[in-house]
């Protein structure tokens, strides 16, 4: 592609390292001193290990104590807001960052336990399109934290207009309907 050598619009992190420490500083500005009690949810334990590298740089970012184990507590696409919530409550988490497969049962988990009386900072790893945290990028988010990631997204109306075309999707932006899986993205610019 001619474009092979530019830039690509992303919104997110390249390194998963980075994503973890960006997450857990953010975590730290939404509890302005409060120490953290960390806990990260991973739909890949065993299977994806840079699932675990974000939540590894996460708890390191957050807290000073080795949290076990560092790759994150497991949930999945089936678990529920009431095992979710069991699980943040066991672990006295007050700091909870998650893959997104289980993204909308934690934030519905953790608003079960803000209505209890608990004060917890949520955050989702990447965009979730379904379920109670379907979220525009930018404006209105019911959790505290929303992140993607480079390798899985970028901006429709760049790509449109570094191909030449209008870009007239930007009246989309910044909501999810800007954003393209990238394999849609590189087919996009082989295409055009």
């Amino acid at each position: 592609s001619e474009y092979g050598n530019e830039a690509l619009p992303f919104v997110g992190y390249r390194d998963e390292s980075e994503y973890g420490i960006e997450a857990g500083q953010a975590t730290l500005q939404l509890l302005n001193g409060t120490q953290a009690t960390p806990l990260c949810f991973n739909a890949r334990v065993g299977v994806l290990d840079f699932i675990g590298q974000r939540c590894a740089a996460y708890y390191a970012t957050v807290s000073s104590q080795p949290i076990v184990p560092e790759e994150g507590r497991s949930c999945s696409a089936d678990s529920t807001p009431l095992e979710l919530m069991d699980i943040i409550l066991g672990s006295g988490a007050n700091a909870v960052w998650s893959h997104v497969d289980c993204c909308a049962a934690m934030g519905e988990a953790v608003e079960m336990a803000r209505q209890a009386g608990f004060s917890i900072v949520s955050g989702c790893q990447d965009f979730d399109e379904g379920g109670a945290q379907g979220v525009d990028f930018v404006t209105a988010q019911p959790i505290d934290l929303q992140g993607y990631h480079a390798s899985t997204w970028s901006n429709f109306p760049v790509v449109q207009e570094m191909a030449g075309m209008d870009g007239k999707m930007s009246q989309y932006f910044p909501a999810s309907a800007s954003l393209i899986n990238t394999a849609i993205y590189n087919s996009f610019l082989t295409e055009n």
